[in-house]
């Protein structure tokens, strides 16, 4: 149910004025617009409408309503209609503004729970709902076709048993059209069923590299295996007779298939076993995904001791790791502990921000004047990703004696600072985790996604801690939660130049190879 909704945060009043009245929007960079907008695009529902197929919608608004324009809901209800197989029910109630206690009579549920949205509700809770999920029958909850839209596999779970996993290309859009009893009347998959009395599962994608398909959906009653055909890739044969089901990332009830590509026709396959660090939809970015799980911040300085110059920057470190802390909970009430690099992560804890100060510029051993050893030690398995024949997925980030190092970029200078993200093996972190409390989960996860924050000098980690500051208190956003993508790079100097203007922002990207 929406009931007097905006199809997209962004347009909810004052939420991103820049991307809406803001003068200097006609001085920004096409392509970096395009990168920035595109790290929110996945909370457009307008995007992802045909993943509702099949589902009874009701949409609700009031003429008169002030807050929300009546337009958004009339819009979604549009798009709703042009996809096949959406139970719409569209509802406009005749005077009523943003919210109303009485419908028709008084007190009668009002907005969200007058007769009407009480019988709604109650078609929808009793339908009935087919317990059998093998191929004899399908699950109801999902059409004998439909389409799966996807914008970020890390925010889209799929549905009836098909994800996207990885994405060919990152911020656009993926879709794979599911067809779950093909047969004659798609002549394509009925050349390719043979040997199964069951009917073909036919998968057909578009931006897609990897995909996971859950094994009830290829299992029959009798255990026997129903054809797959993955684009022009017939993949049951694959799985026959192989020895055990292979686990899929999300589970061992998941298959986990990858995209081959290579000089001849693109072709899938069983995907292979994954270094940890292969970023999945556990890992993905953008950079606000490093809080959608429990995450701790993880202040560097914990080895200053005795040291002036070390102490200072440990103090300034820890300052801009409280901020970070505080910044979520006067938001959204996140609590994310603070700990200094010297301590085990917390047993809740499973992503990390980690914040630090460097001096590239001042020693000879830049990679170890980092003054977070956590955020040492992620740099460390990056490069040794790197530096592994065949691994992909490694952020093309280090801390060199020349500066910071991004891909073929060098950026030095005592005023540069760096927002970088990618997945690292939590494995290989000390924790507190206790296998005997409540809070320890019942399988360990591998692999967790860390966000590095490192200044070159305390005024630069200051600059680059406090650049997405939001001035609009009914919509103060987190810390790194609006418009950041994986990487940003940011020059403190500059910002003194510009009379008072924000640090600029001189690199800012995701980075393609990384969703990998």
């Amino acid at each position: 149910m929406a009931a007097n909704g905006w199809t997209n945060r962004e347009r909810y009043g004052d939420a991103n004025t820049l991307f809406r009245a803001d003068i200097q929007l006609s001085y920004l960079d096409l392509k970096l617009r395009a990168i920035l907008e595109a790290t929110i695009s996945d909370s457009d529902v307008e995007l992802t409408v045909s993943n509702l197929a099949g589902l009874p919608v009701l949409v609700r608004t009031g003429s008169e309503d002030n807050s929300v324009p009546p337009h958004w809901s009339r819009r979604m209800a549009r798009l709703l209609s042009d996809v096949p197989g959406v139970d719409l029910v569209w509802s406009e109630l005749a005077g009523k503004q943003h919210w109303w206690w009485d419908s028709k009579e008084t007190n009668d549920g009002g907005a969200v729970f007058d007769r009407a949205v009480r019988n709604f509700y109650k078609a929808a809770v009793d339908a009935p709902v087919q317990a059998d999920c093998h191929l004899g029958g399908h699950c109801r909850e999902v059409p004998e076709e439909f389409q799966i839209t996807s914008l970020n596999p890390a925010t889209h779970h799929g549905r009836g048993g098909v994800r996207i996993l990885q994405m060919r290309s990152r911020l656009q859009r993926a879709v794979v059209r599911v067809l779950l009893s093909a047969g004659a009347e798609d002549d394509a998959a009925a050349q390719h069923v043979e040997g199964s009395q069951l009917p073909a599962l036919v998968l057909r994608t578009r931006n897609v590299a990897r995909l996971g398909v859950q094994w009830r959906r290829l299992q029959g009653p009798l255990g026997d295996l129903r054809d797959l055909l993955l684009d022009a890739t017939r993949v049951t044969p694959m799985l026959r007779g192989a020895p055990g089901t292979p686990r899929g990332s999300l589970g061992e009830d998941w298959l986990d298939l990858c995209l081959m590509e290579g000089s001849g026709p693109a072709a899938w396959a069983v995907c292979g076993p994954d270094n940890d660090l292969i970023r999945g939809v556990d890992t993905y970015g953008p950079a606000r995904q490093v809080v959608q799980a429990p995450f701790a911040v993880v202040a560097g300085g914990g080895e200053a001791a005795g040291d002036d110059v070390a102490e200072s920057a440990a103090s300034a470190v820890m300052a801009a790791a409280v901020y970070m802390a505080n910044g979520h909970f006067a938001a959204v009430e996140t609590t994310a502990p603070v700990i200094l690099d010297t301590m085990p992560l917390p047993s809740q804890a499973r992503n990390t921000v980690l914040v630090g100060v460097g001096f590239g510029n001042q020693s000879s051993n830049a990679a170890a004047s980092l003054n977070n050893a956590v955020a040492r030690k992620v740099l460390a398995e990056w490069a040794g990703m790197a530096a592994a024949e065949g691994t992909r997925g490694a952020p093309p980030v280090a801390w060199t004696d020349g500066g910071l190092r991004l891909g073929p970029c060098l950026f030095s200078g005592p005023h540069i600072a760096v927002l970088t993200l990618g997945p690292y093996n939590l494995s290989s972190m000390e924790s507190t985790a206790d296998s005997s409390t409540c809070n320890a989960p019942e399988e360990p996860a591998t692999r967790a996604l860390a966000m590095l924050v490192m200044g070159a000098s305390e005024e630069a980690l200051a600059e680059l801690v406090t650049f997405s500051f939001s001035s609009n208190q009914p919509l103060t956003r987190a810390p790194f939660t609006n418009m950041v993508p994986d990487f940003m790079v940011v020059h403190s100097e500059r910002y003194r130049a510009q009379d008072g203007g924000e640090s600029e922002v001189i690199s800012d990207s995701a980075i393609e190879n990384v969703s990998r």
